[in-house]
């Protein structure tokens, strides 16, 4: 009689998954919004021919749902498919409790830093005839409102993105190192959000996200940064909802930049506790450090299975230049 034998699971993402992952990522949203589009066909139009459904609050809650959705499957078909363990995408159930605590200050100081500089680049933007789309798509016009887009546009986005892009992304690019990495994935987080006005935020968003993950190799921690930071914004956006975009003035520009530098102090900062942190809980057990060992062999054993070769991240080029042709689209 044949014995059956079973295939042992794969413990890490490499190169090639990270950019097989990219490109599913940035085409199967895309597919879902072209079938939302199809169903929408027939329905009534105002004025102006935009359909009336896209203004209902429920239409937009299920398409943000079924973009989440997708993000899942991804991780979750792929991983199956690949005979990846679902443990690749390294969450922790415990980490240092100052780690979330330098997530949390992060994520509400990098919004509130950048914010008039991210405001200033945009208003640079339409002034040479770009539109930049600042509209969310569920309106914060009353607090039930703002409850549902915390939920659908703070959370959702922050749990299912972090899954692919620090998760997958991220580890798959481990073996080119740690900053060829973390600048690597954090240009696939800029470029997927296709909106040119929010690329100098997103990809520094990406660096803090990428740095804390490298660090840390905790996903939730990730999620948990995201989500603040996502949240401060919307409950910015709240309290000064119909204020209108400011005059750009000399004393304002210099006040943005200021705060925009500041903002880098304050990463700076951050990185240099996550790490300061780290090198304390390696000294407590013997323990931990056997464990940081078998980590720091895993890695090592990582690169060697996955060269640094062009070829192992072809499709992530691919993404990158996928993702800059749709922006441009938009912006035709």
């Amino acid at each position: 009689m044949k014995a059956i034998t079973y295939k042992s699971k794969i413990s890490n993402y490499n190169s090639k998954d990270s950019g097989f992952v990219y490109f599913l990522a940035l085409m199967i949203p895309i597919a879902v919004g072209i079938i939302l589009s199809f169903c929408l066909l027939g329905s009534p139009k105002d004025e102006s021919g935009e359909f009336l459904i896209l203004k209902e609050v429920w239409f937009s809650c299920v398409s943000q749902i079924l973009m989440a959705l997708s993000l899942v499957g991804i991780w979750f078909f792929y991983s199956k498919t690949k005979n990846i363990s679902y443990n690749a995408i390294k969450i922790k159930t415990k980490t240092n409790p100052w780690f979330i605590v330098i997530c949390v200050v992060l994520g509400v100081s990098l919004c509130l830093l950048t914010d008039k500089f991210i405001t200033m680049f945009a208003v640079g933007l339409q002034q040479i005839g770009l539109k930049i789309n600042t509209s969310l798509s569920i309106p914060l016009d009353c607090f039930g409102n703002y409850v549902l887009a915390l939920f659908v546009i703070a959370l959702l986005p922050a749990l299912t993105e972090e899954l692919i892009y620090r998760g997958i992304i991220l580890n798959g690019l481990r073996s080119f190192g740690k900053w060829p990495a973390i600048l690597m994935s954090s240009l696939a987080f800029c470029l997927m959000h296709l909106n040119v006005g929010q690329f100098p935020f997103t990809f520094l968003l990406g660096i803090v996200l990428g740095y804390v993950m490298f660090e840390t190799s905790c996903l939730w921690l990730c999620m948990i940064l995201h989500f603040v930071n996502n949240a401060t914004v919307l409950t910015g956006m709240y309290i000064t909802q119909g204020s209108g975009t400011p005059d750009i003035t000399a004393l304002y520009a210099i006040e943005a930049i200021v705060l925009f530098l500041v903002a880098i102090a304050v990463i700076v900062l951050a990185f240099w506790l996550i790490k300061l942190i780290k090198q304390k809980n390696k000294q407590q057990t013997i323990e931990q450090n056997e464990k940081n060992e078998l980590m720091q062999k895993s890695e090592k054993t990582l690169e060697e299975q996955n060269p640094k070769s062009i070829k192992n991240i072809v499709m992530l080029l691919v993404g990158f230049g996928l993702a800059i042709i749709f922006t441009c689209i938009n912006y035709l």
